[in-house]
């Protein structure tokens, strides 16, 4: 996992119920642009099996924060399989795209099955939902 909590852009929080609750100071920045990727590992992100956009990405004025759900039933995916979840965002000051973070997700058979070490799990044929902050000064050096 890369956000605020680990080695990712200290102004990105993946939120409830994908992690705990992370500790945060900074202001939240309902004007950012992102964009999110689920793609299948090992093969990474180059070509993702999903892209969601700002038109299909929720935002949450009161709760501070961006989601969206991605429905596995929709995708060929298994038990066993192994997916990262990127949000990007688009930097108007660069006009280019920066990332923000990553959590990686197991499909497991059972919701009971216990979470494994670095991996948020998601039971096949349900949906993630994918919660997440960002901040102003997000993107920056």
């Amino acid at each position: 996992m890369s956000d605020g909590t680990n080695t990712g852009d200290p102004n990105f929080f993946f939120l409830p119920p994908l992690v705990s609750a992370p500790a945060f100071t900074g202001t939240f920045n309902p004007n950012a642009l992102p964009f999110v990727n689920i793609c299948r590992l090992p093969e990474g992100c180059a070509t993702p099996i999903r892209t969601f956009d700002l038109s299909q990405i929720a935002i949450d004025p009161a709760g501070e924060a961006y989601q969206v759900k991605w429905d596995s039933a929709v995708e060929d995916v298994h038990a066993g399989d192994q997916y990262r979840v990127e949000v990007q965002i688009f930097s108007r000051a660069c006009m280019c795209v920066l990332p923000m973070g990553f959590i990686d997700v197991l499909i497991t058979e059972r919701s009971s099955e216990p979470e494994p070490e670095g991996f948020a799990k998601l039971q096949e044929g349900k949906k993630l939902n994918i919660k997440f902050r960002i901040e102003l000064g997000a993107g920056t050096p």
